[in-house]
């Protein structure tokens, strides 16, 4: 996000409004839901095994940013409409009378 910043005023301006385009339309460009993966082999390991091999992914900067903007308004959403924010979890909020065990 930190480049989209600092891209000046203007240019801030239209890449906010393609975002905005993004959500409204739910159509996200295929690129950006694509990756290349190169395997980095680990240091001291046979480099003849698979297994010693550590997958990176590649992604779209842009991708990456549009990520950020979906997870914070879909958190938002969440925490406003009755959904608490746990790490790696949500928990829904129920009337207390609703959590009551019955006879």
């Amino acid at each position: 996000m930190e480049y989209i910043q600092n891209l000046g005023p203007n240019a801030f301006e239209t890449v906010w409004t393609f975002f905005n385009l993004i959500w409204n339309s739910g159509i996200v460009p295929a690129e950006w839901r694509t990756s290349i993966i190169i395997p980095i082999h680990k240091k001291d390991k046979d480099p003849n095994m698979f297994q010693k091999y550590i997958p990176i992914s590649l992604t779209s900067i842009t991708g990456k940013a549009i990520e950020k903007i979906v997870v914070r308004r879909l958190n938002h959403y969440l925490e406003t409409n009755g959904f608490i924010a746990v790490p790696y979890l949500l928990i829904n909020m129920l009337p207390e009378s609703m959590c009551q065990r019955r006879p």
